[in-house]
């Protein structure tokens, strides 16, 4: 965190200082792309000298035209389109995006280069070659769903370093930490964790225990979860999230079944199952009580 006696010079940034973090590049009809960079210095970086390029496409070297200073551990956006994308996404920081010239991505594949024109050469940050077919395997449909970096530290060329936007968080998360991002303390989970805001709900509308936060710590990224409640006679009461999730992500069920119409009182359970393309399909269950007053 920064304190107010830190004093930071800005400087141009070198390779490794600033990362490629999220690309969209299939863009919703009517919509339009864009390339997300992440200060993973500890720097103050000026953008003014950054140039985009589609070695895919061509060579030509795009200036983003952008004079702006990035604080460490701080995001932007290049896009054609800034209003474009803040009507199209929630999950965002409009902010920190902005109008830019950035190459045209295509649907299928590309391979992006950041440089920096500095010493009268242009000097590569960062490049990343992306594929639709990195995208998760579960999605129903890949358009408007962007490409998000896993973590900061890992290689910008590796394939299990990337995944698909959370469809929870619409797709994409521009200025904002990615939906999929995993730490190390998070690498190190063992198993897929369900954490229960409460043993019981309250579905009152009294503002105390009303629904039932589910919490999920995913091992791995990308996972679709379905839920389904039941109760203790086996009868399915709601089907509540069969989406792909972040890794740390929430369900909400308020106590109501498939039509809309509330439980009543008694104990239901909780069947969660977990489908990733790597490790297969694994379940949980669990319990919750609720208690109308």
């Amino acid at each position: 965190m920064l304190s107010p006696f830190d004093i930071y010079l800005p400087s141009d940034p070198s390779p490794g200082d600033l990362i490629i973090n999220e690309v969209l590049f299939n863009p919703r009809t009517g919509g339009v792309d864009f390339i997300e960079l992440y200060n993973n210095s500890s720097k103050l970086l000026s953008v003014k000298n950054l140039f985009f390029s589609n070695l895919l496409t061509d060579s030509l070297q795009l200036p983003v035209k952008i004079d702006r200073l990035l604080y460490p551990n701080s995001f932007i956006v290049f896009t054609p389109s800034k209003s474009n994308i803040n009507s199209y996404y929630f999950s965002k920081d409009s902010t920190v995006i902005f109008d830019a010239s950035i190459p045209g991505l295509d649907d299928k594949k590309g391979n992006i280069r950041l440089s920096v024109f500095q010493g009268f050469r242009f000097v590569t940050l960062d490049q990343f070659a992306y594929s639709d077919d990195m995208h998760n395997a579960l999605l129903d449909s890949k358009e408007g769903v962007s490409l998000e970096r896993l973590n900061y530290n890992l290689p910008t060329d590796s394939r299990s370093n990337w995944q698909s936007a959370a469809e929870t968080q619409g797709g994409a998360t521009p200025g904002i930490k990615n939906s999929q991002y995993l730490n190390f303390d998070s690498t190190s989970v063992k198993e897929n964790t369900v954490l229960l805001s409460s043993d019981y709900i309250t579905p009152n509308v009294d503002g105390d225990k009303d629904f039932l936060l589910m919490q999920f710590k995913l091992l791995q990224a990308g996972s679709k979860i379905h839920v389904q409640i039941y109760d203790l006679a086996g009868n399915r009461i709601n089907d509540l999230s069969q989406v792909i999730h972040g890794t740390d992500d929430f369900i909400k069920w308020d106590g109501i079944d498939s039509d809309g119409r509330k439980v009543i009182t008694g104990n239901y359970i909780i069947h969660c199952t977990f489908v990733n393309v790597s490790s297969g399909v694994k379940k949980e269950k669990l319990t919750v009580a609720v208690i109308n007053k």
